[in-house]
């Protein structure tokens, strides 16, 4: 009995610590690539942490984030415009941000949320965003992701 009661008690403990570790973000954001951008879009912590964010450009996504995940990709010098769409659950309207990127640029774009934003803000000219952006280096990018997110594959 106390032999069983000691393994429970070691699960517990190797589980607790197994989810501790943070993401090494060195690892998870790529390195820059020559005459490219790259767009990271992430997500620390933003309600409703229980329901997906998923940005798009064009018609391609750039994958679904819940809390404390990344997705980066590369893309050519040009004009873009990234669309973000939360679950309809949310109530955060659907918003766009036009971006345009310059060679060895990182366009760091944080999804943020706030339940209720579609019914507080009807008038068109407020025009909410549920993103905010940075714009640097790959140190610069390293930096402000610190160690907040894992990376979520794309199929």
């Amino acid at each position: 009995m106390k032999m069983r009661i000691f393994c429970c008690a070691l699960l517990l403990l190797t589980g607790c610590a197994a989810s501790a570790i943070k993401p090494d973000t060195k690892a998870l954001l790529t390195k820059p690539q020559e005459g490219k951008a790259v767009i990271v879009t992430y997500r620390k912590s933003a309600k409703p942490k229980n329901l997906f964010v998923e940005n798009f450009i064009a018609d391609k996504s750039l994958g679904r984030l819940r809390n404390q995940q990344l997705n980066w990709i590369y893309v050519e010098p040009g004009d873009y415009t990234v669309t973000t769409r939360w679950e309809d659950a949310a109530l955060i309207p659907t918003t766009e941000r036009d971006l345009k990127v310059a060679a060895g640029e990182y366009y760091l774009l944080e999804m943020r949320g706030g339940v209720g934003v579609a019914v507080l803000f009807k008038n068109r000219e407020l025009k909410p965003t549920s993103t905010s952006l940075k714009t640097g280096d790959y140190a610069q990018a390293l930096q402000w992701l610190g160690d907040c997110c894992e990376r979520v594959r794309q199929d």
